[in-house]
C-alpha cells in the first residue's frame, strides 16, 4: 500500500511538533512547587531517597579520591548506611550525598509513596538522579532557576542553601530551606536551623531564591495528553 505525499508531509509536521511543543510545555508548567519540596525534604533527610540512591565518598586524608553512588531501597532509615560506615570502613568513606538530596528535593525523581519532589528538570551528570556535586548544583540553580540573595530573610520555602564550611570559595554542603529558618539535609539526616549544627563563624553561606515557579505540578500523562492535542489541532490547520 503506497502512502500519498501528503501523508508524508502530515507525518514531518507531527513529528516536529511532537518535539518541540511538549518539550516548551513540560518546560513551563512543571515548574516549582515549594510545598511539594518541602514535603519531599521533610520525608527524606533521614532516608534514602526515592531514586534508591546514595552518594559516598573514598578519602584519603582530606583528599577524596572517588565517589560511587550505592543503591538502597528507597526509604531506607540512613542509620543503616552511616553505621555501616563508621564499623566497616573508619576513617576511608564518608556520606557526601548533601547535592543530590537537595536535587531530589526541587527536582523530578521518582515518585515514592506520594512524594514527588518539586517539579525543576536538574539535569543529571551522574548515577541516580540529579547532580552529586554542591557547588555544581549551587552554580547551576542561579545560573538556570534562580537568583542569589543576601540574607536568610529572602528565602522563601524550597529554596536551597550553600554552604563553603572553609571559605575557599567552593561550596562544600547544601541543603533545602523548610521556611522559619530551618533546613533539611543529607549526610547529616539534619532536620532543623539551617546553621546544621555548624559554628555560624565556621562557613559562609550563598542563598538562592529559585524564581522559575508557575503554579503546581500538572500530572505527567495530562501533560502528554495536553500537547498532543495540540499537536493535532496545529497539524490539522496547517494541512486545510
Amino acid at each position: 500500500m503506497s502512502i500519498e505525499p501528503l501523508s508524508y508531509k502530515k507525518l514531518l509536521i507531527t513529528i516536529t511538533l511532537t518535539l518541540f511543543i511538549i518539550p516548551s510545555l513540560s518546560s513551563f508548567i512543571l515548574a516549582h512547587n515549594r510545598d511539594a519540596t518541602v514535603d519531599y525534604a521533610s520525608y527524606f533527610y533521614d532516608k534514602v531517597t526515592s531514586d534508591g540512591t546514595y552518594w559516598v565518598s573514598q578519602w584519603a586524608g582530606k583528599e577524596k579520591v572517588e565517589s560511587v553512588a550505592w543503591s538502597y531501597p528507597p526509604g531506607t532509615d540512613l542509620s543503616v548506611i552511616q553505621d555501616y560506615l563508621a564499623v566497616k570502613n573508619p576513617g576511608d568513606w564518608a556520606s557526601t550525598d548533601c547535592a543530590h538530596f537537595v536535587s531530589s528535593a526541587i527536582g523530578s525523581p521518582p515518585s515514592y509513596r506520594g512524594h514527588s519532589g518539586g517539579g525543576l528538570d536538574v539535569p543529571d551528570r551522574a548515577d541516580g538522579y540529579g547532580e552529586p556535586g554542591a557547588n555544581k548544583l549551587i552554580n547551576w540553580a542561579i545560573n538556570k532557576v534562580g537568583t542569589e540573595v543576601d540574607s536568610i530573610d529572602k528565602l522563601k520555602k524550597g529554596d536551597i542553601i550553600g554552604y563553603d564550611l572553609d571559605k575557599d570559595g567552593y561550596i562544600d554542603h547544601t541543603a533545602v530551606y523548610l521556611g522559619d529558618k530551618k533546613a533539611a539535609a543529607h549526610s547529616s539526616s539534619w532536620k532543623g536551623h539551617w546553621y546544621l549544627g555548624y559554628n555560624r563563624q565556621e562557613f559562609e553561606p550563598t542563598f538562592v531564591h529559585i524564581t522559575k515557579e508557575v503554579g503546581p505540578k500538572i500530572p505527567w500523562r495530562l501533560l502528554m495528553g495536553v500537547g498532543a492535542a495540540v499537536v493535532a489541532i496545529v497539524s490539522w490547520l496547517i494541512l486545510q
